[in-house]
């Protein structure tokens, strides 16, 4: 970049690198189209929101939560009675432990780590529930864990105690309630963007769809601009723009948007007849759901063809600037490293180098990378920029 300011190309030369190039400059198909963008988060209203808020607290609605741990004294598996009633006798001592250790200061976490035979013992007995409501942690609703547990926890035991014996099909629990959290209605400003996104699915897209395909027929009898005249359609917002030529390839499309919002969109149009007016569906990034409606006309197409030198001109010279400059300027670094004696440094060799005539900038410096992988996925190094040349080279080379 520091070359390309010093370096001229007249008319000529650029017409000369055309013509050796030409393939370069071929230009793929093209599409120009006028539409109207029919999108259907603009057609759910705030209004709609908050009644849909209002109908369904249920949804929005946390449950009541408790968190809880527990030491459990297993029954064997498929245990007689005479079984179940050593478990008993073995969990009524296991009780006193448990009480006598507590009264002495010992964490019920890390008395359950030792004793429980649960499979929650090496989490010190912390239980977690399944409810996607509940906040992140070892919360539990009712209908998580089996019933003579839930009784305990929810209706028996205060915050901070701890239970006797609790009988269930495992066996016999200890059971220290540590948190309770009552039911919590979500605000509706915190649930507003979720049910806005579930609206424009549930009735948004319909209502898009439906007025697309009666702005088709109005188009078709009249023109974009009387149909969107039309009283049903005054209070819409919409408009008829036209993108000006694109090419299928292109990552955004004029007055659109970046082609991987709407998926299909670009072939869509590509793939129609000139002339001829469709309703076209283009969906959201993932491919599932509907991001908008286009009533679409492709007003003309250009097929793939190499364009004039006039048109290009441009283009073509600063290419060749570019190309002369890459030139230049790797000659003066070859030049440099000729330079260089046997045990010359970076810094001795940096103090031979003189700013070559015509070149405003003086920029070169010694500078140093982080360490870096020989990595398949990315050529990236630090202070360089990405470049797989260099990394490969570095690899190859013997230190110093």
């Amino acid at each position: 970049n520091d070359y390309t300011t010093s370096i001229e190309v007249d008319d000529a030369e650029a017409k000369t690198y055309f013509e050796q190039n030409r393939d370069n400059y071929k230009a793929e198909e093209q599409v120009n189209v006028k539409f109207i963008k029919v999108n259907p988060a603009d057609l759910v209203t705030s209004e709609e929101v908050e009644a849909y808020y209002q109908e369904n607290q249920k949804e929005f609605t946390t449950p009541e939560a408790v968190k809880a741990r527990h030491i459990l004294k297993k029954f064997p598996d498929n245990a007689t009675d005479e079984q179940k009633a050593e478990t008993l006798t073995a969990a009524e001592e296991l009780l006193k432990t448990v009480n006598a250790e507590l009264a002495a200061g010992a964490e019920f976490a890390e008395l359950a780590k030792k004793h429980s035979e649960g499979p929650s013992s090496a989490q010190g007995g912390a239980l977690r529930g399944r409810n996607p409501k509940l906040p992140a942690g070892d919360y539990f609703a009712r209908g998580d864990m089996v019933k003579p547990f839930e009784e305990a926890a929810f209706d028996t035991l205060n915050t901070g105690e701890v239970s006797g014996l609790v009988e269930s099909s495992y066996g016999y629990h200890i059971i220290k309630l540590e948190e309770k959290k009552a039911p919590e209605i979500q605000p509706f400003v915190d649930a507003q963007y979720e049910i806005q996104q579930k609206l424009v699915q549930v009735s948004g897209v319909d209502k898009a769809k439906k007025i697309a395909e009666d702005l088709l027929f109005d188009i078709e009898i009249r023109d974009y601009n009387q149909a969107l005249a039309l009283e049903a359609y005054q209070q819409l917002s919409l408009a008829a723009l036209e993108t000006g030529f694109f090419s299928r390839d292109t990552t955004n499309i004029p007055k659109i948007g970046a082609t991987w919002g709407y998926q299909g969109l670009a072939d869509e149009l590509f793939d129609m007849e000139v002339n001829v007016i469709k309703v076209v569906e283009a969906k959201k990034r993932t491919g599932q759901e509907v991001e908008a409606y286009f009533v679409a006309t492709v007003l003309d197409k250009k097929p793939a063809a190499i364009p004039p030198f006039e048109e290009i001109k441009a283009g073509v010279i600063a290419e060749v600037k570019n190309e002369k400059a890459k030139e230049r300027a790797f000659a003066d670094a070859q030049n440099l490293l000729n330079q260089r004696e046997d045990a010359a440094s970076l810094d001795a060799l940096l103090e031979k180098y003189k700013t070559p005539e015509g070149l405003t900038a003086d920029r070169l410096s010694v500078q140093e990378s982080n360490p870096f992988s020989l990595s398949p996925t990315s050529d990236y190094i630090a202070g360089v920029g990405n470049s797989a040349e260099t990394m490969f080279a570095a690899f190859q080379m013997k230190v110093d």
